[in-house]
């Protein structure tokens, strides 16, 4: 496996643990690293050519996570598709949950030995690079857990394929800005339908706490949303129809979840839906998305 073209970025906060990785990641063959002592923002230039991202993930505080999460899903990092590692000195089951829900390919314990990296990125060299995309969910396609289930399937660019093969890097950033805009495009789709099913799924349901637990989720939802929405027209609807849906809303966030009917929030989520994807019929959109809300619940 010839890693000569390969580039890597690691993020270790710890002067020693650092050191120590730089030395295996050396002796997979890959000779382009690039060191960092600090958290950096995921739109980093260091990260445009990366094609393995190791994270020192054991470090006081969600920062190491936060950054994962935002490498695979703000719409203006630089290279989401990059292969992501985790290291960890003692992994817990909350911190591997984590992970896995920001995103990573593989959680890798400390001390890591050149013997494991190599055998664990000549696995993922041999496969095909699966993408899943979900309201709640971007990065690689996992058969259990975060990235199984309901999504859009993508296939993204192979970097380490890409470059092992001799491919120019120009063609791999095209690849990758090609996949980027897919992605963004199917997020949009997901978050959209996603606002509107969270509010039938309450009309249904209004007393099931997975139910209400989903709708709390609503608002970061609208927020991703409607920056997205290209058409000024079309966003400026939706926002004002959004404010109009969360203030319907207010009362759950108050404790009274049962003052009120949610027939008119339906109504105004199926707006924020259709405008967001550009569709018209409103009407129908509701129609389809009780219907949908019924099913899950066997009504």
């Amino acid at each position: 496996m010839d890693l000569s073209r390969t580039e890597a970025v690691l993020v270790e906060l710890g002067a020693g643990s650092r050191s120590a990785l730089r030395e295996v990641i050396w002796r997979t063959g890959i000779r382009r690293i690039v060191q960092m002592n600090e958290i950096p923002s995921p739109k980093s230039e260091e990260f445009l050519n990366a094609d393995v991202i190791v994270i020192g993930a054991d470090g006081p505080g969600p920062e190491s996570l936060s950054l994962i999460r935002q490498i695979r899903q703000s719409a203006s990092t630089a290279n989401p598709f990059a292969f992501v590692f985790a290291t960890h000195f003692e992994p817990t089951r909350e911190a591997i949950s984590g992970a896995l829900e920001a995103g990573v390919d593989m959680i890798l314990g400390k001390p890591l030995s050149t013997a494991v990296l190599h055998q664990r990125m000549g696995v993922h060299l041999a496969a095909p690079r699966k993408w899943m995309v979900s309201s709640s969910y971007i990065g690689p396609e996992r058969p259990a857990g975060p990235g199984s289930g309901t999504g859009t399937r993508l296939a993204a660019p192979h970097l380490l394929q890409m470059k092992a093969a001799g491919a120019r890097v120009e063609d791999i950033r095209a690849a990758v800005e090609s996949t980027k805009a897919q992605v963004v495009q199917q997020r949009k789709l997901h978050l959209a339908y996603q606002t509107a099913f969270v509010v039938a799924r309450a009309e249904v349901a209004p007393t099931d706490p997975a139910a209400l637990a989903e709708l709390k989720q609503l608002r970061p939802m609208i927020r991703e949303l409607l920056p997205q929405i290209e058409d000024p027209d079309r966003r400026f609807g939706a926002q004002v129809a959004a404010d109009e849906l969360l203030a319907r809303l207010s009362h759950l966030w108050s404790g009274e979840a049962n003052a009120m009917s949610y027939g008119p929030a339906v109504a105004l989520a199926a707006q924020v839906f259709c405008l967001a994807v550009g569709r018209g019929q409103v009407h129908r959109a509701v129609t389809e998305i009780r219907a949908a809300a019924k099913m899950l619940h066997g009504r």
